[in-house]
């Protein structure tokens, strides 16, 4: 085992059948990402920017990651409507060393896309350790509303946005650019992507 979780020398066990239950206090459950090195799920928390590290063999929450000036209660959209949304493992399920989780700003979408002023980070935490090693601002003022991610088969992160529908690209070293956006960029925006994968080598 490492760190109190199953080894997955070969690979992890069958999940056991039935229901199985996420149980944490505000934990909408919006993403999950499932770790074949240590045999765990990491959720994101929508509405209280948290990410919890679930085992659902034994279905219970191991522990949960904080981010310090992020995070909140959850019990209010203001405030602090940050939410956790897209979140994606490095360098692979397998191998899994670094976990990404894009923190948003769901006053996008509360205001139908006319708030696009952030903030939204792309934070990046070391699983041996579980502190944060990088927060990244993603957004530029003109779209945001991001809401998933994605590892390319090209080792870059892909952030998707929703208003104006967009993806952003994130390289290892942290430099963003845009991959892809809909035009017109200004509001009232349209209400766009909401999800993101690759497949293969696409």
């Amino acid at each position: 085992a490492e760190n109190g979780y199953l080894s997955s020398a070969a690979q992890c066990p069958p999940l056991p059948k039935g229901d199985l239950n996420y149980d944490i206090y505000m934990g909408y459950p919006e993403m999950f990402a499932w770790d074949k090195k240590r045999c765990v799920a990491y959720v994101s928390n929508l509405y209280n920017a948290t990410v919890s590290t679930w085992d659902p063999y034994k279905s219970v929450v191991l522990d949960t990651i904080h981010f310090p000036g992020l995070s909140h209660p959850g019990n209010s959209a203001s405030p602090n409507p940050l939410h956790a949304s897209g979140i994606i493992l490095r360098p692979d399920a397998y191998h899994a060393e670094t976990l990404e989780v894009v923190i948003d700003n769901g006053d996008a979408f509360y205001s139908d896309g006319f708030n696009v002023s952030g903030p939204d980070h792309l934070m990046s935490i070391d699983l041996k350790t579980k502190e944060v090693t990088s927060q990244l601002r993603l957004n530029n003022g003109l779209y945001a509303g991001y809401a998933d991610a994605s590892l390319g088969p090209d080792g870059n992160t892909y952030v998707l946005g929703t208003y104006s529908s967009n993806i952003l690209r994130v390289t290892p070293d942290k430099e963003i650019s845009t991959f892809y956006v809909a035009e017109p960029l200004g509001p009232p925006r349209l209400y766009g992507f909401t999800g993101i994968a690759h497949v293969g080598d696409a």
